[in-house]
């Protein structure tokens, strides 16, 4: 049986110590660790820098699961429908992905099959009309994060964390992009701007860019809006300008002059966002449908069962209170009760659909059993809160009973 016996070990060309071993057994290691095979330590282990095991990276801090701030990263969840023709600026496309613009131009937005090793999913922007943005006009797809969730970034503080962001994006278009993330808390607004660079047409690349904390910055412990990511597509003049890649409050260098919108061939994927405490970008954190599901509908909820609106006719997923006697009234007509899962993160804006075709809006259908009903009846909605809401009909045709569909949207 061999055995080394030492305190310390160091690369013959170093200047400190890779390697340090105390009397309990416990090692640290102030640099990188990488390990090929199997290791067991019965110890304590410390790496200070980056941690690399079979080639595959993992945080030197923080958990190994719940990683990832961003939710709906891998694209999955969809309950607002999968292609939005002609997407209108603030429009919530995928969840938790909104678009916005400014410009003349028109992009339609998709749920798209065509991703990277180990994905099936994208966010797909696609330009149908072109335009030359001016002025500050802008087209950009943008992420929030909800404030209460950053908190042990500790922005503000002289321990203000570092974070590493981390993507899949595709484009036919190679340059430049530009990237922002900003705290909406803060007044003035605080920035932080970068690029990432495209640099093979129609070819998936992983980006990864680090951030470091911001001592100055403000985040606010609410169920606010806390922090917003941006990924400009278009960038009028007086927008675009050499990023400062520092936190600072310049509100005008925020992209570059790279223009999307410059041919109706042009189109932009992107997907496997990443938002991480540290400096190192670990792998990609699947989670479940279920549960990614289950996160977005903190923010947005609906009885539909895909595609909202007033041209989905489908009475999957209707809401009906009463209307199975034959007893008919034509005062006041329910009430059905609505009980979120999970609870939203604020009182949500109720939208409630009838039976027409198409459907009339903040209506609903009042219904005797055994006979016609009627639709476009003002629905009364009231008691909305995080946990639910409730629905009645006060006037309107005989009925005994209600049914409408919903949507109930509480985003940043």
């Amino acid at each position: 049986m061999s055995r080394i016996i030492a305190n310390n070990i160091r690369h013959n060309d170093a200047t400190v110590d890779s390697i340090t071993l105390d009397s309990a057994g416990n090692v640290s290691v102030p640099g990188n660790l990488s390990v090929t095979g199997t290791s067991t330590l019965t110890g304590n282990t410390t790496v200070t820098g980056s941690l690399t095991a079979n080639g595959i990276a993992y945080p030197s801090a923080g958990p190994l699961s719940n990683r990832n701030l961003i939710i709906n990263g891998a694209m999955q969840v969809a309950q607002r429908g999968t292609s939005f023709t002609a997407a209108t600026s603030g429009a919530f496309t995928l969840d938790r992905w909104e678009f916005a613009r400014s410009t003349s131009g028109v992009f339609d937005v998709i749920q798209s099959s065509v991703a990277p090793a180990g994905f099936r999913s994208s966010l797909k922007v696609d330009c149908t009309t072109t335009s030359t943005p001016t002025t500050t006009q802008e087209t950009f797809i943008r992420h929030k994060l909800e404030a209460q969730d950053l908190q042990h970034l500790q922005y503000g503080t002289s321990g203000a964390q570092s974070i590493t962001f981390s993507f899949w994006v595709r484009s036919n278009k190679t340059g430049d992009y530009g990237l922002r993330f900003s705290q909406e808390d803060a007044s003035p607004v605080r920035q932080y701007v970068t690029t990432y660079t495209i640099s093979s047409a129609n070819t998936w690349e992983h980006k990864t860019i680090t951030i470091s904390g911001d001592a100055a910055g403000t985040i606010n412990n609410d169920n606010g809006e806390g922090l917003q990511i941006r990924f400009y597509l278009q960038a009028g003049p007086d927008r675009a300008g050499t990023p400062a890649e520092t936190w600072d409050t310049d509100t005008d260098n925020r992209a570059t002059d790279l223009n999307l919108g410059d041919s109706t061939d042009n189109e932009w994927l992107l997907t496997g966002v990443q938002l991480e405490v540290g400096s190192v970008a670990t792998p990609f954190e699947h989670r479940s449908y279920g549960d990614e599901l289950q996160r977005c509908q903190r923010y947005y909820q609906m009885s539909f069962t895909n595609n909202p609106g007033t041209t989905n006719t489908s009475t999957e997923g209707e809401v009906m209170s009463g209307g199975m006697a034959n007893i008919s009234t034509t005062s006041h007509t329910g009430a059905a009760h609505i009980q979120f899962q999970p609870n939203m993160r604020a009182t949500p804006t109720i939208t409630t659909f009838d039976k027409a075709s198409p459907r009339n809006t903040d209506t609903l259908h009042r219904q005797t059993f055994g006979q016609t009903g009627s639709n476009n009846n003002t629905a009364t909605v009231a008691n909305a809160n995080q946990q639910g809401f409730s629905v009645w009909s006060q006037s309107g045709g005989s009925a005994s009973g209600i049914i409408f569909h919903y949507t109930a949207e509480a985003e940043l």
